[in-house]
């Protein structure tokens, strides 16, 4: 009886750490587009303000 409680013990631990796991990979990923998309914000930001500078 003891081996299936600490079974189950286990098994909620281990889904635990796989959920937390995927969670942070997730939070990891959106970060990394977040910091694309800024990035290509300020190229274009850059390159608009040259070709105004230009046009002018």
């Amino acid at each position: 009886m003891e081996h299936i409680v600490y079974f189950i013990i286990g098994t909620i631990i281990s889904m635990t750490l796989i959920y937390l796991a995927e969670k942070t990979a997730i939070i990891r990923t959106h970060r990394k587009i977040c910091q694309q998309e800024y990035r290509m914000l300020a190229a274009f930001t850059e390159y608009f303000e040259r070709e105004n500078r230009e046009d002018t």
